[in-house]
């Protein structure tokens, strides 16, 4: 249902943009526009989470580290401050690359968005693959670490100013990776920092 509401919604969107859009320029019509891309930011979002839900990409095997390293050249192309830290060997998983690809650029973004420098740690613990993406942010007060995974639940009041964003990339992210028989666990760092541990099954 959320899927297809989301999907109805895209063309009275888009009209109303171009209509907008057409509108003489003032301040009104800034604010305007601005309310409509975030709409579209929620709608292209909630397709995705809806999309997510019926697990459809097909499986494949995919190099866990390559996937790590090339979202993080993405993101310090542009300017931010991520390292996927070194990695001796290889890490296969069988799993479905973009949607895997999704939830770790969420979780990076999202460290990125909110503690400005990202590393990222990929290895083998106890027979389970382990990815933990460690931000130097100010973390997120305990009793609200479990409600930030609920779809548009943003605590950016604790995290930072920044407001942007739908509250639904860790919704998906953890979606994502329960797909693949994995957990996704928040833990504040000491004395500053947040810490995301994706684990997953080899």
């Amino acid at each position: 249902m959320m899927g297809a509401l989301s999907h109805d919604l895209r063309t009275p969107l888009s009209l109303i943009k171009l209509r907008t859009e057409a509108l003489p320029s003032s301040e009104e019509k800034t604010k305007l526009l601005s309310s409509i891309s975030e709409m579209e930011s929620i709608v292209s979002a909630t397709l995705g989470l809806a999309r997510q839900a019926f697990d459809l990409e097909d499986r494949q095997d995919i190099d866990l580290g390559a996937l790590i390293q090339a979202i993080c050249d993405d993101a310090s192309d542009i300017g931010y401050d991520v390292t996927a830290m070194p990695l001796s060997g290889k890490i296969i998983i069988h799993g479905q690359p973009v949607a895997l690809r999704r939830a770790l650029s969420n979780l990076i973004d999202n460290g990125l968005r909110y503690g400005h420098r990202v590393r990222v740690f990929l290895e083998r613990i106890d027979g389970r693959i382990s990815v933990r993406i460690k931000d130097d942010g100010p973390g997120i007060p305990s009793e609200e670490i479990e409600r930030v995974f609920e779809p548009f639940y943003r605590c950016d009041r604790s995290r930072s100013d920044n407001t942007e964003g739908t509250g639904l990339g860790l919704s998906l992210a953890k979606t994502i990776i329960e797909n693949h028989g994995g957990t996704v666990e928040l833990h504040n760092q000491t004395p500053s920092g947040l810490t995301v541990t994706v684990t997953l099954p080899c």
